[in-house]
């Protein structure tokens, strides 16, 4: 028999607090971090009192696993791609009067395909991968260009620089980015 189950919840629970508990975080206040403990420290007697239930009806043959799809450390990096690459001249659009966002149903149909170099994905927030409207050397070329763009981005507000890293595709598998379905520039924010 096997049983399987996602809990959710946690990715929910670190999304919401964990920052707020990191004194290194920007927006960390020292008067709430008792209040973001106390949901983390919930969040985690309830899977503790989950897997203890598993183990305590578990015999000798019967196996646990438990598994991980991603860490969680608090936001301090974040970019307005679509913004930025628009700003820039990367991103050309029809229409300024509709949302800039990938998340707008029209966010295809309103890109400018004979001046744009470089898009998203339409309808995800997920993928942070670039990319280029070209091929060949010219694809080289706005990788190159893009990438100098992002490296040297600094925000204002806070003197910081969003992007930790932006590689092209074929650098990519050095951090584990790799196949069809990645972009021709690949950021870590």
């Amino acid at each position: 028999a096997l049983f399987y189950s996602h809990w959710h919840f946690l990715d929910h629970v670190n999304h919401h607090h964990l920052a707020n508990v990191d004194p290194a975080w920007s927006g960390y206040d020292p008067e709430e971090a008792g209040e973001h403990w106390e949901m983390i420290r919930k969040a985690y007697e309830v899977i503790d009192r989950c897997v203890g239930y598993f183990l305590d009806h578990m015999d000798e043959d019967d196996h646990l696993l438990l598994l991980s799809d991603h860490g969680c450390i608090p936001v301090s990096r974040q970019i307005w791609l679509e913004k930025f690459l628009r700003d820039k001249g990367f991103l050309v659009r029809k229409d300024e009067s509709l949302p800039l966002a990938v998340m707008d149903d029209h966010w295809e149909s309103n890109i400018d395909w004979e001046k744009t170099k470089v898009t998203l994905k339409p309808a995800t927030m997920i993928d942070q991968s670039i990319y280029v409207n070209a091929t060949g050397e010219e694809r080289e070329r706005i990788q190159d260009e893009v990438i100098r763009e992002l490296r040297t981005l600094v925000d204002e507000e806070t003197g910081k620089t969003p992007i930790a890293i932006a590689l092209k595709k074929r650098d990519a598998p050095l951090i584990g980015c790799w196949g069809e379905n990645v972009g021709d520039i690949v950021l870590v924010v």
